[in-house]
This record gives structure tokens, sequence and C-alpha cells, in this order.
């Protein structure tokens, strides 16, 4: 069956959550980084902690490879739902040709009714 506009608007659901989700990485990369940056900046007896920012990029880098496979699967299910969606279209089509051709032979059949059986 052909998707209405609801269910369309269902398709683009996870990749809204791939975007915000994508979005809050990287604000809190900004923000560590930030952090970060502030303490390098403060007086010079303060070292910037570099196990602690290698932790960090760490985490972000991991967190960047999950968000990119949630991606690449999101990518998968929607190019299966396209080729659904495309594969439905043609049989909707098909079936349409045939009521149009189906009722162009019943009105073909009303008017050898009325004109009495003649062609």
């Amino acid at each position: 069956m052909i998707a209405g506009i609801g269910d369309l608007m269902k398709l683009t659901d996870p990749a809204i959550l791939i975007a915000i989700i994508a979005s809050v990485v990287s604000l809190l990369t900004a923000y560590l980084t930030y952090r970060s940056s502030s303490r390098a900046n403060q007086a010079n007896d303060r070292k910037v902690d570099i196990e602690e920012f290698n932790a960090q990029q760490a985490r972000y880098k991991e967190m960047l490879a999950e968000q990119d496979r949630h991606i690449d699967r999101i990518r998968a299910q929607l190019d299966r739902v396209a080729d659904q969606l495309a594969r439905e279209q043609d049989v909707s089509n098909a079936l349409r040709n045939e009521i149009r051709a189906l009722q162009g032979q019943v009105d073909a059949m009303l008017v050898a009714r009325r004109d009495g059986g003649r062609p």
C-alpha cells in the first residue's frame, strides 16, 4: 500500500534523531575542548591533564564511530524502505491500469445494453 504523509514523516524521524545526537555530541566536544583550553590558559603552574584530554578524545572518537554506525544502519533501512515503496507504487500503477481497462469494458457493455445489443 502507498504510504500516507504521516508514514513518510516517520521515515525522517531516525535521521532527525541522528542529527540531534550528532549536535549534542558536537556541543559536548566543544564544551570539553573549551574546558581543556581554559585550564591550559590559566596560571603557568597548572598543566593540562593530558591523560584526561586523551581519554576524552578517545571517548569522543568512539561516540563519532558509533554515530557513523547508526547512520549507516539508518541509510540501509531507508534504502530498503525506498525499494519497497517503489515496488508498491509499481503494483499500484498496474492495478490502476487494470481498473481503467475494466471500467472501459463496463462502459462498453452499458452502451451496448442501452443501444439494444448493437456494438
